[in-house]
């Protein structure tokens, strides 16, 4: 059964999940990472100062989204927490032990 432990206990926690919005496409390092570089060759550098700058762009994009979704599940964190404050000792109980084994509780 979907909601049995394994310690005869159910679940009884109903949790709204919604499909994630994909995070933005980080760089791929090994493009943008220059590690020989005459200093004279000015197309050279303009091409590794142009990749650095892309790489900056998306990480900083990547960045944004991932703390946007940080910020939405804490929003949704504590509003569950101020509906039923008590749930958030639940993370703060004992784990069992035993289980299937045939071990109390």
């Amino acid at each position: 059964m979907l909601g049995d432990t394994g310690t005869g206990r159910t679940r009884t926690a109903l949790v709204e999940v919604r499909a994630a919005d994909d995070l933005p496409e980080l760089p791929v390092l090994a493009d943008m990472w220059v590690t020989e570089l005459d200093p004279n060759d000015t197309g050279a550098v303009i091409e590794a100062i142009k990749r650095l700058r892309q790489a900056e762009e998306q990480l900083t994009d990547y960045r944004r989204a991932l703390h946007e979704r940080l910020d939405e599940s804490t929003t949704e964190l504590i509003a569950r927490y101020r509906e039923n404050p008590v749930s958030a000792l639940v993370a703060f109980q004992k784990p069992h032990s035993g289980g299937r084994s045939g071990g109390k509780p």
